[in-house]
């Protein structure tokens, strides 16, 4: 094939290969376009590619902006007869492994009119030689670790249409001579170490702009209607994540009429912005965390026909909300999702459309019986997916009117003051992926979830609910992987079917009633010791990450929160303050398992400490890697205990032996390779572990 000399074009795109292209004679001499993008070829390219002097395209990954390295894996796709391509326009490479410097020979290429290096592991600054690509309308740099400040020189690409530059870390302030690009239509540095206040000109300087990205930087000063005159293009504004002030007159009209609007973290307040009420075709309000101050405007819902999502939440806003209603000409299925939590807002709750598939009126003070709410529409199903009303003053028993909310996958009300038991209808909400109940009055036997085989997460932590944990949870819950049953009255027995809930992460069962022998079978909870099996990143959102999952855990006597991708990292399990008697199974020890063969840093949790457990602890173990508190209040001996196995006589250690001192936990672990994300958005709560620890297992 390589032999064919009049060949013009050869496209290999997405065959399959997995080894290098071959190092050959080629006699290619009439090749115009080849395209070997969308493999997994390793290695480097052989030198005869670069010897194909008509060569104008060269093609090895066809997607602009991905993010998956997979496609192929060369390391030094650029070896030094690369600059033979004189005529080359377009230079995809993107995707790859490269992990130098950007080679000096692109630099050559006069001719590139695009060039994308997208997704690679490039390194060290960006060369002012970058002023040779005048021809260049495509430049995309994004998601590599290149450092230093954007080079003035960049000013010189005037043909410029698409500038890519986020996900790095570039640092400086925005130079001046960007404003020389006039006919960019997307910029985007987001995701970077920028500082500085953003440049005033932006208007002036970029007519024909239609997509700003800057979010994620640490631009910092005043905004004013002077840096967005002339911008009558602009549909997209991705600004959120810096310290950024807007001061702009409350009868400014913009210029543009925009899609898509993102300002968390700027300070937009203390009163609510009136120009938003002009962009009539706005699909996206995210101006969380913006100091807005008073009552919420009624406008909000019906400004924009095209309305999707609006995020106002983490500011200060206050007073009744009556209803949340979508536009009256907004087409039939269009999702919208509402998010308002942690404000000000009281009163019952509102009313809200049909159509509203996300919904997060968390951590206010609204208050009243829930059933107006629940129950307000007879005869119609709500579309709503998302529904969080934790951490509000709501009272009263839950109405059995769950049959109305048939899509929905995550249902939190915790934090309230809920009474009674949870409605049989519930066993209707069979897309159901999580159930937060934790910290209300409830009470009752479990409520029945058999059909809700989905569920990733049920909480139910810190009520009243009695009896025994059915048989069927194990059966029917098989992909849960947080179960949080601590601090009710449960008693009973631990049946074999418990241990079928072989992807729970964290279980937290403790300050309960349970007796009997710890299952031997709890080796089979195999994603606490297969690395293999950790569950994927737990997010809720049509939106993406907006809404991702957490779990409460409880250690040294604190209670901390984990989001999203942390949840990967951490294992728990808390049978304390039971009645579990016996020996602690040697079948546990299968936890050191993990440990050995792990390729990321993880915190394991284990507590059994009062119960009535007896006899030796397993030595040779992980388990004598935990603090002493863990099994405190047993009639257990050998380390990490001081009594010694041979002293032990037939009688109880007394529950007050020792006080509890550093927690039941094993600390993060160090090993050869670390996990190579970002947290993004996720969060943690809790002072016991470092930054710097944190850093090591992440990045």
């Amino acid at each position: 094939m390589f032999n064919l000399n009049n060949l013009v074009s050869l496209d290999l795109t997405s065959s399959g290969f997995l080894s290098p292209l071959p190092d050959g004679p080629w006699n290619l001499t009439s090749i115009i376009t080849l395209n070997i993008s969308d493999n997994e070829m390793n290695g480097s390219l052989p030198s005869q590619l670069f010897g194909l002097s008509g060569l104008v395209s060269m093609n090895l990954k066809s997607h602009l902006a991905s993010l998956d390295i997979s496609f192929n894996q060369l390391q030094d796709p650029l070896p030094s007869g690369f600059s033979n391509l004189t005529f080359l326009k377009n230079l995809d490479v993107s995707g790859n492994r490269m992990n130098s410097h950007i080679p000096n020979q692109i630099y050559d290429l006069t001719n590139l009119e695009s060039l994308r290096l997208s997704d690679n592991q490039l390194q060290g600054t960006i060369s002012n030689s970058i002023s040779n690509l005048t021809s260049l309308s495509a430049l995309y740099l994004s998601g590599n670790m290149l450092t230093g400040e954007i080079p003035k020189q960049i000013g010189n690409l005037n043909k410029l249409q698409e500038l890519y530059l986020f996900g790095n870390r570039l640092t400086g302030e925005i130079p001046k001579q960007i404003g020389n690009l006039n006919k960019l239509q997307e910029l985007n540095l987001a995701t970077n170490r920028l500082c500085g206040p953003l440049p005033e000109n932006l208007g002036y300087s970029f007519p024909m702009i239609e997509r700003l990205y800057i979010s994620d930087n640490k631009l910092e000063g005043i905004v004013t209607e002077n840096h967005f005159v002339n911008l009558t293009k602009l549909t997209i504004l991705d600004a959120s994540g810096n310290r950024l002030t807007m001061r702009v007159n409350p009868n400014w009209t913009p210029p543009f009429q925009l899609d898509q609007l993102y300002l968390s973290g700027w300070n937009l307040g203390p009163q609510f912005p009136l120009w938003l009420q002009s962009q009539h075709q706005i699909s996206f309000v995210d101006i969380s965390n913006a100091g807005i101050e008073g009552e919420l405007p009624p406008w909000l819902w019906n400004f924009s026909s095209q309305i999707l999502f609006v995020n106002v939440s983490h500011n200060q806003l206050r007073g009744q909300i009556q209803n949340i209603l979508s536009h009256s000409t907004r087409e039939i299925g269009m999702p919208f999702s509402v998010f308002l939590s942690s404000n000000q807002f009281i009163g019952p709750l509102p009313r809200i459309s049909i159509h509203i598939i996300e919904l997060d009126l968390s951590d206010n003070s609204f208050s009243g019986n829930i059933s107006n709410f629940l129950c307000h529409a007879q005869k119609v199903q709500y579309d709503l997916r998302i529904l969080h009303l934790g951490g509000n003053d709501l009272f009263g028993e839950i109405p059995d009117c769950w049959m109305h909310w048939p899509y929905l996958e995550v249902l939190n009300m915790k934090e309230n003051k809920l009474i009674g038991s949870i409605p049989n209808s519930i066993r209707l909400l069979s897309k159901l992926e999580s159930l937060d109940m934790h910290k209300n009055m409830l009470s009752g036997p479990i409520p029945l979830l058999q059909n809700c085989s989905s569920l990733l997460k049920v909480d139910l932590a810190e009520n009243g609910f009695t009896g025994k944990i059915p048989r069927w949870l194990g059966t029917s819950l098989s992909h849960l992987i947080i179960l949080r049953l601590r601090s009710n009255k449960f008693n009973g027995e631990l049946s074999p079917e418990f241990c079928h809930l072989t992807s729970l992460r964290i279980l937290d069962i403790s300050n309960n009633n349970f007796s009997g022998v710890i299952p031997k079978c709890l080796k089979n909870l195999t994603a606490m010791i297969n690395e293999g099996e950790l569950p994927l990143l737990m997010g809720y959102s049509f939106f993406g990450k907006i809404f991702g999952e957490s779990a409460l855990v409880t250690t040294k006597g604190h209670e901390y929160e984990y989001f999203t991708i942390i949840l990967k990292l951490f294992v728990s399990m808390d049978f304390s303050n039971n009645n579990f008697n016996g020996d602690i199974p040697i079948e546990l020890t299968n936890l050191e398992k993990f440990h050995q063969a792990s390729q990321v840093c993880h915190r394991w949790v284990l507590d059994l400490s009062y119960n009535n457990l007896s006899g030796k602890i397993p030595s040779g173990t992980q388990l004598q890697g935990f603090n002493a508190s863990c099994y405190i209040g047993n009639n257990l001996c050998g380390p990490p205990l001081s009594k010694s196995c041979s002293s032990i006589d037939d009688g109880k250690i007394p529950k007050n032996e020792s006080e509890r001192d550093d927690g039941c936990e094993v600390d993060w672990f160090y090993v050869s390779m670390v996990i190579g994300f970002a947290v993004g958005s996720g969060s943690i709560y809790g002072s016991f572990v470092s930054c710097k620890i944190l850093e090591d297992c992440l990045f």
